[in-house]
C-alpha cells in the first residue's frame, strides 16, 4: 500500500512515546499511518498496530469531530483489525487501506475523549457513596447562587452531619461506619428531589442547596429527612441494627446580599464569591450550633438531632457561649504564660 500524498509525518507524544515506532507503521497526523515494506510484502508488523493504536489514543492528533464520515462497514472492520491486532492474532496486510487507517484513528480519539470525559466524572463523585463530592458542589453551587440572584429567588444552604459517628468506627470498625455513609447516601437520594440531591464533602458531612422564599419551607423540608434518617435502621455488616440521627445547619442568601443587588453591575462577580463564603460559613456554623458543640467541647446539653437556622435564636445563643469558652481558652494560655496560636 502506497504512501498518501496529503499525509504530513511527524512524532505525535503519547503514553508509549519511549517505545520505537517500527518502520513498517509511520504514524501521520493526516491519515493516521501508512503501511510500506513489510506489509506490502505480506509480513506481520507484530505489534506494529498496537503500537499505532496507542500512540492514536495518547496523541492529540486531530479534533475527532473535523474527521470526515466514515461508514459503520469500515468502522467495523478497523475495529476487526484493532482487537486482531491487539490480542496478537495475524492481520491481513491487504485489509488496511486508507479508510481503515483512518476509521482507527477516529476509534483510538473517540475512546481517548470517553476515558477523559469517564476521568472528569469520577472526578466529581464520591467514591464510597455515588453521590457528587465538593468538587461537583463548589461548582453547582456557584450557579445556583448566581440563578437565585438573577432571578431575584432565595436558596437556602442545607449543611447535615450525622451525630456520634465515630463511635460506629469505634464500636464496630471502619468498613461499619463506610457501610452506615452509605446507607444514609442513599437515603438522602431517596428523600430529595433531582434539583436537591446532596453532595458528600467530608468524613459524615453533607451539603445541599434547596429553593424556597420562606424559612419554615426550608425548616420543613429539613425536618423531613431529620425524622426520616432518625426512624432509619442501619443494618451492619455483622447484621447488628442501630439508629442514627443527623444535626442539620440551615442558612439563607438574603442574610448576605441585598434583594436587590444588580447583575449587571461591575463587581457582581465579586459579590457573588463573597455571598458564596458568607452562606456557606453561616450554614456551617448553625450546623455547629445544632451540634452545640466548638471543637471536641459540648456547649449545650440540648445539642445533636435538631435543626438550627443561621441569625436564630439558638444559633445566636451558641455564638455567645462559643466566644465566652474562645475567651476562656486565651486567658488560661495567658496566665500559663503561652500564646495563641493565630
Amino acid at each position: 500500500m502506497g504512501s498518501d500524498s496529503t499525509s504530513q509525518h511527524g512524532s505525535p507524544g503519547g503514553p508509549d512515546e519511549g517505545k520505537r515506532v517500527p518502520d513498517e507503521v509511520k504514524i501521520s497526523a493526516g491519515v493516521g499511518h501508512e503501511a510500506s515494506g513489510a506489509l506490502e510484502q505480506g509480513k506481520q508488523p507484530d505489534g506494529s498496530l498496537v503500537d499505532a493504536y496507542n500512540r492514536f489514543k495518547g496523541a492529540d492528533l486531530v479534533n475527532a469531530k473535523a474527521l470526515p464520515g466514515i461508514s459503520d462497514e469500515v468502522k467495523a472492520r478497523a475495529r476487526s483489525i484493532l482487537d486482531a491486532a491487539i490480542s496478537g492474532r495475524p492481520v491481513n496486510p491487504g485489509q488496511v487501506s486508507a479508510d481503515v487507517t483512518l476509521a482507527m484513528q477516529q476509534i483510538a480519539l473517540q475512546e481517548a475523549d470517553s476515558k477523559v470525559v469517564s476521568e472528569r466524572q469520577r472526578a466529581l463523585v464520591d467514591e464510597l457513596t455515588g453521590l457528587r463530592n465538593k468538587n461537583s458542589f463548589k461548582q453547582a453551587y456557584r450557579s445556583a447562587v448566581e440563578r437565585a440572584i438573577r432571578n431575584k429567588k432565595n436558596i437556602y444552604v442545607v449543611m447535615l452531619d450525622m451525630d456520634h459517628f465515630k463511635d460506629v468506627n469505634d464500636k464496630y470498625g471502619h468498613h461499619a461506619g463506610d457501610v452506615v455513609l452509605k446507607d444514609l447516601a442513599d437515603l438522602l437520594k431517596k428523600l430529595c428531589r433531582e434539583s436537591e440531591q446532596p453532595f458528600r464533602i467530608g468524613g459524615e458531612k453533607f451539603v445541599t442547596f434547596i429553593d424556597a422564599e420562606k424559612e419554615e419551607e426550608a425548616v420543613a423540608f429539613c425536618e423531613r429527612i431529620r425524622n426520616a434518617v432518625s426512624e432509619h435502621e442501619f443494618r451492619l455488616p455483622n447484621g447488628d441494627v442501630i439508629n442514627k440521627t443527623i444535626s442539620i445547619g440551615l442558612a439563607s442568601l438574603r442574610q448576605v446580599i441585598p434583594e436587590d443587588v444588580d447583575p449587571r453591575s461591575k463587581n457582581f462577580g465579586k459579590n457573588i464569591s463573597k455571598a458564596m463564603q458568607s452562606l456557606q460559613e453561616n450554614a456551617d456554623s448553625a450546623l455547629y450550633a445544632a451540634k452545640g458543640v466548638s471543637g471536641r467541647v459540648q456547649l449545650d446539653p440540648s445539642g445533636r438531632n435538631r435543626i438550627t437556622v443561621a441569625g436564630s435564636f439558638v444559633h445566636n445563643k451558641y455564638l455567645k457561649l462559643k466566644a465566652e469558652a474562645d475567651s476562656q481558652v486565651v486567658k488560661v494560655a495567658v496566665r500559663n504564660g503561652g500564646g495563641v496560636n493565630a
